[in-house]
């Protein structure tokens, strides 16, 4: 189970000062880094504890602010670990769009801190708020890309090692592949 740090009446002082230090909300607006703020608090996840699982209800997101957090694939209840996220990462996006499944499986790989945000709220001020909107559907189709990337990469290496494995190459065999 997650542990809720001790909010206290300056904690979305608190939280609006650290998300402005973040790259991922870097030039954002004043109010907007409020708005998430408020919509924010901040949570501890020990060392193999599940954040959330592949195929349940996605309503919110996280932005790592300590520890490192492990981005799996579930096939046939086999895990396949995509990568691993740390320090001012961006945790989830599936909250954004229908059906609001997660696609993966997130679990902390040693203790963490992370701020916790209502996707759900966040939906609601977007559909209000179209220029808010779009700002954060920019940022989080950036760090997708990022994550799509990270994912093309990984299955390039796997090929070459399959490759590498099935032929007796040596790794200069197959630069081009």
């Amino acid at each position: 189970m997650q542990t809720l740090t001790n909010p206290s009446l300056s904690e979305p002082l608190a939280i609006s000062q650290s998300l402005a230090r973040m790259p991922v909300f870097e030039g954002l607006k004043p109010e907007w880094i409020d708005i998430l703020a408020q919509a924010a608090m901040r949570i501890r996840f020990n060392p193999g504890q599940l954040i959330f699982r592949q195929g349940e209800q996605a309503n919110c997101f996280y932005l790592i602010e300590e520890g490192k957090v492990s981005l799996l694939f579930e096939e046939n209840r086999e895990p396949c670990r995509l990568t691993v996220l740390g320090k001012s990462e961006i945790l989830g996006w599936s909250w954004l769009f229908p059906p609001h499944l997660w696609q993966f499986t997130a679990r902390a790989v040693s203790p963490s801190q992370v701020l916790f945000f209502c996707g759900t709220r966040l939906r609601e001020i977007c559909e209000k708020n179209y220029e808010f909107g779009y700002e954060l559907m920019k940022r989080f189709s950036a760090v997708m890309v990022q994550r799509l990337q990270c994912s093309r990469l990984e299955l390039i290496r796997s090929r070459r090692e399959v490759y590498r494995l099935s032929t007796n190459a040596s790794k200069d065999d197959y630069k081009e592949f």
